[in-house]
């Protein structure tokens, strides 16, 4: 792999096709799998990602905008949200990935299957937009608690990206009054049944 410096023409090519969420309250682009960008196998690229998930995807994103070539490998399918969609969780099985799967490393360990999603999105397939941060005590657990090992950031260093990001997947949820209160772009999805019941039995 190799970083190189893009002409500007090339680089507004690229950028067309980076941007992967409507600007406006269109649907989803259908035409984007066709023009999206494709490379022959002996083509050299900048940068090659296993795994389209939260991490890859946007990792692939961020880098296409800044006119890197970048390809990325991904098991399952790019699922059309129109079509693949369901509001059940019997009817949504397709989208998980229960293959059992194992931990890398000098000592592998079997994790078994979970639902982790397989396709481009990985779990945010399921995710149903909701995203919490870290609390701010998250980030210091040696310093408060004594357990763990205090992170190099602080929460105000990844405030910013945490504003940008929640608006870009989009995030939904409710008004967060603990730790740094904060609201979400978008409103809480509607209570279920089920949910409801628990909610009541909350507030009781």
């Amino acid at each position: 792999m190799r970083a190189t410096t893009r002409g500007d023409r090339d680089l507004r090519e690229r950028n067309a096709s980076a941007w992967l969420l409507p600007r406006d309250d269109r649907r989803f682009d259908r035409g984007l799998i066709d023009r999206m960008r494709t490379y022959r196998d002996s083509d050299e690229v900048d940068l090659l990602i296993v795994g389209c998930g939260a991490g890859g995807g946007t990792l692939a994103q961020r880098m296409a905008r800044a006119g890197w070539s970048v390809v990325v490998l991904e098991a399952g399918p790019f699922w059309d949200p129109d079509a693949d969609w369901v509001s059940d969780e019997a009817g949504a099985h397709d989208l998980y990935w229960n293959e059992p799967r194992i931990v890398s490393g000098a000592d592998p360990v079997p994790m078994g299957a979970n639902n982790s999603g397989r396709g481009v999105g990985g779990s945010m397939t399921h995710f149903a937009g909701y995203a919490p941060r870290f609390h701010p005590s998250d980030f210091h657990t040696l310093t408060a608690d004594g357990v763990g090992a205090d992170w190099p950031i602080t929460y105000r260093d990844l405030k910013p990206c945490y504003e940008r990001l929640e608006r870009e997947l989009p995030v939904a949820g409710q008004y967060w009054p603990w730790g740094d209160p904060h609201a979400y772009p978008h409103p809480p999805h509607p209570v279920g049944g089920n949910g409801e019941v628990f909610l009541r039995g909350a507030a009781a």
